[in-house]
């Protein structure tokens, strides 16, 4: 069920499709293919996985340093060898839904749920709004097995069914997992664990001293998994090259991907069913970023939970889940409470995250997954004990008949508003056949290729240019991290010198400057420079993909600079100007 309505949830596109992709062909969808290009490459033609000069020519970039979900891209291989990492991609999103939402039912059913209430819990989890939000460009934050099954074996330890040995190993082994997934996910969970556990400590203060001990040997146990299979990965990361220690976020970035306080109850044009100034309030939340905002559960569900834990209070799980989720929630929040749009003087908790090495990246908004997760995990425990408590106790079939209706009706209320706006609206990639068919042929392999439109953020198109070809080429610029000469840390490709090229491409796609050259230069100088350009760095072929504002501007430089014609093969031009 759970795969049916992830392949529904994107008709009518087909889960295989490798002409059509989620979100825009722009900024990180494509990044996402090309990722999962990536290691399919390196199994076929060996090297390090850690890093690639294929990006970002010819500096290269840090694979750990970037998202690039190295589990998911492994899983994934075959779909890339077969069809393309566009149809990876796609099937991959698919995957995310379903296997989140089974990892909760999983997790729902073996505490001993009925399988009605774990379905619901699952449901709620695999297409929260959490998910149905990064599912347009990051499947590496929407592919969140893990999350379930860490709780599950926290709960197991807490509540003494597991050993601290038991536990250990089993959390050490999720740990590599999500590291190869996400850095990020694994560094909230670690977080979440903390924050959890703090509060539990408080809530349970009679258990703390007995229970300090068996804590540290759990950490013990999962470092002895973890950490030889992480050192050499993370010290890559962190001190490997381009690696970097330091932000990768701005405050005021992170600032403005943080939960309003309103963001709880008000929904965003992601919900099916919403007053219009309601969805217009929702949206402008967190930047105006309706794919991070993943915080709503509305009114009626927020009735629904608090109800729930007051009449399951006994129960440490129930009092567990909410106190996680109550602690997510605060983190949500950010570095200081907004409430309706307007910054005020309150600070939070986040703000000391903020400036701690290895989290002060962490954006708050993502930890509303942790919110969703507590609630899927809170409906499920109430479902399944009104439905004990309808058929176990002494009533005739016409008031069990009734509690069943009323408790239906109840879920539907409380999860109604939660409903998505699906399916999504599939965007057509338009890549030029010439990459998936010519480029290997027409291009020298891993030779460096300088292309228009030139990839940078947002009009990163080159990449899943590139990634359809096989990577069979070195490409100039990227949508990457990497470490500049001041040591700094920046999502923007290195400015190659002379710069006027790198100018004149991007101001040519966006139709700035002077019809399409940058102020005060050229056409002319703009030639001299690419000329100049294309010898320093060994470019082996430009190729001039005719879209943007003035690709003309952009042929005739290419033109004048080289001095020839450009063949016209598979929807676009190309001139082939050396070989590396």
């Amino acid at each position: 069920m759970f795969v049916l309505l992830a392949v529904l949830a994107f008709l009518p596109a087909a889960p295989w499709s490798s002409t059509t992709l989620f979100g825009c062909v722009c900024s990180d969808p494509p990044q996402q293919v090309w990722f999962l290009s990536w290691i399919p490459h390196v199994i076929m033609s060996g090297g390090n996985p850690f890093y690639s000069t294929l990006i970002d020519s010819p500096s290269g970039a840090n694979m750990l340093v970037n998202t690039s979900m190295m589990l998911l891209s492994l899983v994934l291989a075959p779909v890339t060898w077969l069809l393309g990492p566009v149809a990876a991609a796609n099937i991959g999103m698919r995957l995310a839904f379903a296997a989140s939402s089974v990892s909760a039912f999983v997790v729902l059913r073996r505490w001993n749920l009925c399988w009605p209430a774990a379905f619901v819990g699952g449901l709620m989890y695999g297409f929260s709004p959490y998910m149905i939000g990064q599912a347009t460009a990051h499947l590496q934050m929407a592919f969140v097995v893990v999350p379930p099954i860490w709780l599950f074996a926290l709960e197991r330890f807490l509540s003494r069914r597991w050993t601290a040995r038991r536990t250990g190993l089993w959390l050490g082994v999720l740990a590599v997992i999500q590291f190869f997934i996400s850095v990020d996910v694994l560094a909230s969970l670690l977080l979440m664990s903390v924050a959890g556990l703090v509060m539990l400590a408080i809530i349970y203060r009679h258990d703390v001293k007995a229970r300090a001990a068996d804590v540290l040997r759990v950490i013990g146990w999962a470092g002895l998994v973890s950490v030889p299979l992480l050192a050499f990965p993370a010290g890559y990361l962190l001190a490997g090259p381009g690696g970097s220690a330091g932000p990768q976020q701005s405050l005021a970035s992170l600032d403005s991907l943080s939960a309003d306080l309103l963001s709880v109850v008000v929904p965003t044009r992601l919900q099916a069913f919403a007053p219009e100034s309601w969805i217009a309030l929702g949206s402008s939340f967190v930047g105006g970023s309706v794919w991070e905002n993943g915080e709503y559960l509305g009114i009626p569900l927020l009735l629904l939970l608090t109800g729930i834990v007051a009449w399951q209070r006994r129960s440490r799980l129930t009092i567990g889940v909410a106190a996680a989720g109550a602690a997510a929630f605060i983190l949500t929040l950010g570095p200081s409470l907004t409430v309706d749009g307007h910054a005020t003087w309150v600070t939070l908790p986040f703000d000391v995250l903020s400036h701690l090495p290895l989290l002060r990246d962490e954006l708050p908004i993502r930890y509303s997954l942790y919110v969703q997760l507590a609630a899927a995990v809170l409906i499920a425990i109430g479902l399944d004990r009104a439905v004990t408590f309808l058929w176990t106790t002494e009533r005739d079939r016409e008031r069990r008949v009734v509690g069943a209706v009323l408790l239906t009706a109840l879920c539907v209320a409380g999860l109604l508003p939660l409903l998505p706006a699906l399916p999504y609206e599939p965007v057509q990639t338009n890549a030029p056949p010439f990459f998936a068919v010519d480029a290997a042929r027409d291009i020298p392999y891993e030779s460096n290729v300088l292309i228009y439109p030139y990839p940078i953020f947002p009009n990163d198109q080159a990449m899943l240019w590139q990634a359809a070809s096989g990577l069979s080429f070195r490409l100039v610029g990227g949508y990457m991290y990497t470490k500049t000469t001041t040591g700094m840390v920046t999502l923007f490709p290195p400015t190659l010198s002379p710069a006027t090229v790198q100018l004149t491409f991007s101001d040519a796609f966006s139709g700035s400057g002077d019809q399409g050259l940058p102020p005060g230069t050229s056409q002319s100088e703009a030639a001299n420079a690419l000329r100049e350009f294309i010898g320093r760095y060994e470019i082996s072929a430009v190729v001039v993909v005719p879209i943007g504002v003035s690709p003309g501007t952009v042929v005739d430089i290419v033109e004048q600079a080289t001095g020839t014609t450009p063949e016209h093969v598979g929807g676009v031009l190309l001139w082939r100007v050396g070989s590396s």
